[in-house]
């Protein structure tokens, strides 16, 4: 299990699994991308879907660390100093003195926030809980749900509270490696696009039964008053 950060790109993660593949890295005679898993936190969910700011950490700390104490600690830790100093070695004196954080990409939070929701075989929309403390919980749950549905018709979307399913089988190898995580941005759009016709089919399917069962009951009311009537007369 490979659990990443709230700003990991899950399109770049796929595509180093990818090219080591590609590459007969040996590791990958021991490992594979099975399933890949997006939790969305509902509470602030439609608020970054919005947002103008990117993902940069001076822009958006709070989607890199829990708190102000937690981000300075970061920055004066060397991720050097836990190296073996034979792997610290072979990276080099410039890089190991070098005390300075990679930069996250400047993605915008609401780009990222999509493309995580698109490229997921299971889709957990948490802290459930915390909505239901909201009298507009449900509508919000729905909106959310809704959208969700709307960027990623193939996942699998379940609520959680905690982030906990009732069965690991759920989410632990659902896919079996045949969803995302073997495909490429060409069966991305594929699939996004045949799965919307399907929903586009069903809705149109509901929406002409409804009509249907509405127009029977119409007539059937019509014909009612119409007996009436003529008994009336």
């Amino acid at each position: 299990v490979i659990e990443t950060s709230g700003v990991s790109d899950p399109k770049a993660i796929r595509g180093h699994f990818q090219d080591s593949m590609f590459y007969n890295m040996p590791l990958m005679e021991r490992v594979q991308l099975d399933t890949m898993c997006t939790v969305v936190d509902c509470t602030t969910y439609l608020d970054y879907l919005q947002s103008a700011r990117s993902t940069a950490e001076d822009d958006s700390p709070e989607l890199h660390y829990r708190n102000e104490e937690e981000r300075q600690k970061a920055r004066e830790t060397n991720w050097m100093d836990y190296l073996p100093d034979t792997l610290a070695e072979a990276l080099g004196e410039q890089v190991q003195r070098s005390s300075s954080v990679a930069p996250v990409d400047g993605t915008g939070v609401s780009d990222l926030l999509v493309t995580q929701t698109e490229v997921a075989d299971i889709v957990l929309l948490n802290k459930i809980d915390i909505l239901e403390e909201d009298r507009n919980a449900d509508n919000r749950v729905r909106e959310i749900e809704s959208i969700v549905k709307s960027l990623n018709p193939r996942a699998k979307v379940i609520k959680t509270k905690y982030a906990a399913v009732d069965n690991l089988k759920d989410i632990l190898g659902a896919a079996g490696g045949t969803g995302v995580a073997g495909a490429g941005v060409v069966d991305d759009h594929r699939d996004y696009v045949s799965a919307s016709a399907a929903i586009t089919t069903a809705t149109a399917a509901a929406t002409s039964a409804s009509i249907v069962e509405s127009n029977d009951k119409h007539q059937h009311q019509h014909s009612h008053t119409h007996s009436h009537d003529v008994d009336g007369a």
